[in-house]
This record gives structure tokens, C-alpha cells and sequence, in this order.
């Protein structure tokens, strides 16, 4: 009968299974950069659980009709984990663009990722709240942190068939950049931010900063369109070096004089645009 009806035969070919994920964007002990305006950088993986390997089969089948069947199976695997990656010192208003590879997309949704925007106080990503030992809790583990004013993405991540996070890059609108045009920051807040801000600033008297020559020098800068967005990148640099590189970029200088830091622009033309007025002290 086998001769008669011909015979079956089967073949399986299955790929081989990644089962540990491969960490390729994290660094310890990375610094969390402030951003003022809008910047593109690369986030760093803090956290990742529940790595899966997903099986996929293709089937495909010739001859029949009282042949010879020939069925062909083809097994290959699919891989998600769970993931959080630092972006940067929050609040931060959005993120406008991320790139995955060589892809762009205009919502991080498209990548399974949510924003947490850096707010003191914000709530943990309830994706990673199960996951802990026993003795931690299985609700409240040792991966389900709020991760208090540091702006964060997380989700399930889509690795494809790679064990590990494709390049990530993301455009993010920090801070003060709406008191600019929406994209760029004003100088002069930001100058004034790293002077007084107690926490990523030089924590220094707000009285201490001439208010009526960074008012002359904020109405300079927004008239003659001169705004900025930092890099990601001044780790390394004091303070008052950063403040120097921003009044330098800008054509201005900062001097100490009564007790007070006075900024002044060295414009000698009066500019009218932009919605701000600058007028130069020509008197000597």
C-alpha cells in the first residue's frame, strides 16, 4: 500500500536559540546630563527583566494526490525584554523623535516605549512591579523603582531576531525651552538656572545675580535670535566654564561688580525683533 499511495517524508530546520540578552547600551556609573532646549542623545539602559524567545514556524508541503508528500518546517525565533533607559535629568517637556538603527519614527510608541518625564515623586513603570524575589515581594521587587526626577523610557522592546537593543537615539525637549521659541533655550535663563538652581546648579543666591542687566541681556538674545540648546556632553567642565562658552557664543561678557554678577551684551546696536526690544548703554 505504502507503494501504491507513495510515501511521506518529513525535515525540520530550526535555528539556534539566543537565551541570554546582550547588553550593548548600558554603562555604569554614566553621568545624568541636564538639557536645556533640544538635543539629540543616546539613552543608557538601567534596568531590563523577562527576557522571551518567541518560536515561529513555517510550514511548507509539496506533492500529494496519491504521491510522494515532501513537509519542510522551518523553526527561527523572535526575541522582547523589558526595559528602562535614562534619558536625562527631568522634567523634560517630550520626546519629538526617536531613532531605532537606521529607522526614525515621531512617537515612542511605535517602539512599545512610554515616557516618564523626570517629575519628583513620578510612579514607577508598572511593567516591571512583579518581578523580585520571593522574600522581595512579588509586587513590589527590586525592579519596580520610581526612579525620582530622571527622565526614562520603558517598555516591551521588539528585538527581532537579535538578542540585543538595536542603537538608540532620541531628540528630547529638556528644560526651558518653551521661556525660548519652543526648540532653543534663552541664554540668559539658562545662565540664571546653573547660578541659582540648588540641585543641578552652582545653588548660589538668586540676589547675587544682577536682575536688571540679565533682563537688558535676555531682551538681546531673544531680539537678535541668539538662543541655544546644550549638548549632552560638559561632564567634564566647571560651572563657570560652561557659563563662559555661553557668553562667549552669544557676544557678551560677565562681570563682578557690586557683589552682584552682571552680564552685557557687547552689541552696540539697538535691535527690535522677536517680540523683545534691546537697547545698548552706550554711556562710558
Amino acid at each position: 500500500m505504502g507503494g501504491l499511495f507513495g510515501s511521506n517524508t518529513y525535515s525540520e530546520t530550526r535555528a539556534e536559540r539566543i537565551n541570554e540578552f546582550q547588553l550593548n547600551q548600558s554603562s555604569y556609573g554614566e553621568f545624568v546630563p541636564v538639557i536645556f532646549g533640544t538635543t539629540r542623545l543616546s539613552p543608557n539602559v538601567i534596568d531590563w527583566a523577562d527576557f522571551q524567545s518567541h518560536e515561529h514556524r513555517e510550514e511548507q508541503t509539496s506533492g500529494g494526490k496519491g504521491g510522494s508528500k515532501q513537509t519542510n518546517v522551518s523553526i527561527t525565533y523572535t526575541y522582547t525584554v523589558k526595559a528602562v533607559l535614562a534619558i536625562c535629568e527631568g522634567p523634560i517637556s517630550q520626546i519629538r523623535k526617536i531613532w531605532s538603527d537606521t529607522d526614525s519614527y515621531d512617537n515612542i510608541a511605535a517602539l512599545g516605549l512610554t515616557l516618564f518625564p523626570g517629575t519628583p515623586g513620578q510612579t514607577p513603570w508598572s511593567g516591571l512591579r512583579y518581578f523580585g524575589t520571593v522574600e522581595e515581594g512579588a509586587l513590589h521587587g527590586s525592579h519596580w523603582l520610581p526612579y525620582s526626577a530622571l527622565a526614562y523610557m520603558a517598555g516591551e522592546i521588539d528585538l527581532g531576531s537579535s538578542g540585543s537593543l538595536p542603537t538608540i537615539n532620541v531628540e528630547v525637549k529638556g528644560m526651558l525651552a518653551d521661556n525660548g521659541d519652543g526648540t532653543d533655550a534663552n541664554p540668559a535663563d539658562v545662565i540664571a538656572y546653573i547660578f541659582s538652581n540648588g540641585v543641578n546648579g552652582v545653588g548660589m543666591d538668586a540676589a547675587a545675580l544682577d536682575n536688571s542687566s540679565l533682563e537688558r541681556y535676555r531682551s538681546f538674545c531673544q531680539a537678535a535670535d541668539i538662543l541655544i540648546s546644550t549638548p549632552p556632553d560638559t561632564q567634564n567642565k566647571k560651572a563657570y566654564e560652561i557659563v563662559n562658552d555661553i557668553l562667549s557664543a552669544t557676544n557678551s561678557i560677565g562681570i563682578w561688580s557690586q557683589n552682584r554678577l552682571k552680564v552685557i551684551p557687547l552689541s552696540d546696536e539697538s535691535i527690535s525683533a522677536n517680540g523683545a526690544t534691546y537697547t545698548p548703554d552706550l554711556t562710558p
